[in-house]
């Protein structure tokens, strides 16, 4: 059976701008909450790079690939048919973003010796120590990630929210990438710290981290069962071309430049 045209790209493109402002900015939300913990450090301004702050903290580190962890969970809300065929798909992209972001981080941090798992890291073990087996658990979990979130799309196939066309999964799943990458660079370009936080922050959460999704089309998992290609009933309508735009404007125009917090 033939697919019919399915989502737009730009309902599938807002969808992907609205998940990747959220699973950044939730990141840096989760340090910043950790900051009013009483571990002697007090938060400056939060950006799409970070949460500028006077003190260090493994605690604070931690707290936002955590997040990104616990958000992870709205993988679960791809394969609950109390939601729409919409908000599925957004719970499988919203989580997927998520779960990459805190697990790329681990081989971020092992490979530079930079970056929240570092100072986490640190606080526990040499750099010689701890980067190694860093790097290599956070290419196995990475892998992993790959896998849930292929299990989750293979679900949405399965119920013909998404059609289960590989060329069309391809084609969600590389713009998404495309998209959620250039979002987050354009919201690193205005950060007031240094220009080399758009390579980074921006291009390698964007970019990097998200690098799963280019590999996704490409699983067994993903591989159309005889017979069941069909018309899909993901519908990606204005209301979601809105929250993307809203999205991009906000994150790009107000947290690029950064947002002030205590004096």
């Amino acid at each position: 059976m033939e697919t019919t045209r399915g989502a737009g790209v730009a309902g599938v493109a807002s969808a992907a701008a609205l998940s990747s402002v959220l699973v950044d900015l939730l990141h840096e939300a989760g340090h910043l909450a950790a900051t009013m913990l009483p571990l002697g450090v007090t938060a400056i301004s939060i950006s799409t790079i970070g949460v500028s702050s006077r003190g260090v903290s493994a605690v604070v580190a931690a707290a936002g690939p955590a997040t990104n962890l616990v958000f992870a969970l709205c993988l679960l809300g791809a394969t609950s048919r109390a939601l729409t065929p919409a908000w599925r798909y957004f719970a499988w992209l919203f989580g997927t973003g998520s779960l990459f972001n805190a697990t790329a981080y681990l081989i971020y941090s092992a490979a530079s010796e930079t970056g929240d798992w570092a100072v986490v890291f640190d606080a526990l073990a040499r750099p010689a120590v701890w980067r190694l087996p860093v790097a290599a658990a956070g290419c196995v979990l990475y892998a992993a990630s790959i896998l849930v979130s292929a299990r989750a799309l293979r679900a949405l196939c399965a119920e013909g929210i998404v059609a289960a066309s590989p060329q069309r999964v391809e084609r969600y799943c590389a713009l998404s990438y495309v998209v959620g990458g250039l979002v987050l660079t354009a919201g690193a370009a205005l950060n007031p710290v240094s220009p080399w936080y758009v390579l980074t922050s921006g291009a390698a959460t964007g970019f990097g981290a998200m690098a799963g999704l280019m590999a996704l089309p490409h699983l067994r998992v993903l591989s159309p069962k005889p017979g069941e290609i069909s018309a899909e009933s993901l519908k990606l309508g204005w209301p979601w071309i809105a929250a993307g735009g809203i999205a991009i404007a906000v994150f790009v125009g107000v947290f690029g430049p950064g947002v002030r917090i205590g004096r």
